[in-house]
């Protein structure tokens, strides 16, 4: 039997419960909880033993133009469910969100990066420093805010 997504909907009412005014947006499939709440919504869901969310599939993020949104994977092995936290970022030169490398430790190579590939800085993250590019080059090459490499 392979893993059921954890209800989205359900799952924003547990956390609402606990961290009020955190959670942003619900759909059948995932939560998007405010930034700054993050890192205790995160934990609530790694320790909580109702959810158990205690593998850390990726980190990904998406350059909305405006915005950007970070989209974190967490799953049971031993419940066998799955759940998808968004959050969302005002799209900024100072783009940041608080690392959650202190409650898995494979965050910190995604946030990394996401670092490098989109501009959004992770605090308390030491690993977050510029690796894929040449010293010269201080774009982000996944955002879409610029026309060109070519300048």
């Amino acid at each position: 039997m392979g893993l059921k997504e954890l209800k989205g909907k359900e799952l924003a009412s547990r956390i609402e419960d606990h961290f009020p005014g955190s959670v942003v947006e619900r759909s059948d499939i995932s939560v998007t909880i405010n930034s700054h709440t993050i890192v205790n919504v995160m934990r609530f869901l790694k320790e909580t033993p109702d959810f158990d969310l205690s593998y850390l599939n990726n980190i990904t993020a998406i350059d909305c133009l405006n915005s950007c949104e970070v989209m974190y994977r967490i799953t049971s092995m031993r419940k066998k469910h799955a759940l998808i936290i968004k959050t969302k970022l005002c799209k900024q030169s100072d783009a940041e969100l608080p690392s959650i490398a202190h409650l898995w430790q494979g965050a910190r190579f995604f946030e990394r990066d996401i670092c490098n590939l989109f501009g959004i800085r992770f605090t308390d993250n030491s690993t977050a420093e510029q690796v894929a590019w040449w010293e010269s080059f201080d774009k982000h090459v996944f955002e879409k805010n610029h026309t060109s490499l070519q300048s």
